[in-house]
């Protein structure tokens, strides 16, 4: 957001001094560009824009949030599981390799 922010001000600034280049005596020349009351696309343009500002703002602190929790509480750690050693078990421990391994699963008729 502080990039956003940052760029939209460097770009404002920028299309200002153009502004100044292209008037003659040097003096920036104020024009209003719109002077018409505000109509439906301004007002959904600007549903837009907070719709996503919305959703990046919560976003980011729903993201960071989970982290937080996934560094600090032990609730929202992940087990770390050796593959290979899991792949040795399940060969060790299957007599038939025909059968599943999950319990309780029956086969259809």
């Amino acid at each position: 957001m502080i990039f956003w922010g940052f760029s939209n001000f460097i770009f404002v600034q920028l299309i200002d001094y153009v502004n100044v280049l292209r008037s003659d005596d040097g003096k920036p020349k104020r024009e209003t560009i719109n002077d018409e009351p505000i109509g439906f696309l301004e007002i959904f343009a600007a549903f837009i824009a907070f719709i996503v500002s919305f959703k990046t703002f919560f976003g980011a602190i729903s993201i960071l949030r989970f982290k937080c929790r996934f560094k600090c509480c032990k609730k929202y750690k992940v087990a770390e599981i050796d593959l290979k050693e899991e792949v040795k078990r399940l060969k060790f421990n299957t007599p038939d390799w025909n059968e599943s391994l999950l319990i309780g699963e029956e086969e259809d008729p």
